[in-house]
């Protein structure tokens, strides 16, 4: 499961990418950020059950949103992938 926001309004050009994915210690949050044009920053957030990445993964979603003012104009129905 992927979600990517997406800000391309002058200054920002801002990307935000939450990823849930299975890694070597278990189920992981990967977050990646940055310009849009570079390679970002990331971040692994490692949980002891699915369910458990899941609910980080949605809590991510909620807050960069509401708290990132670039992407508080990205529309309720982001791109899933």
């Amino acid at each position: 499961m992927e979600v990517r926001f997406t800000c391309t309004t002058y200054p920002y050009r801002k990307f935000y990418t939450i990823m849930l994915a299975q890694s070597l210690f278990g189920p992981a949050v990967i977050r990646t950020w940055g310009r849009i044009g570079t390679a970002g920053r990331s971040k692994v957030d490692r949980h002891e059950t699915l369910h458990d990445a899941r609910l980080a993964l949605e809590g991510r979603r909620r807050t960069t949103v509401i708290r990132q003012s670039p992407f508080a104009s990205v529309p309720a129905d982001h791109q899933a992938i």
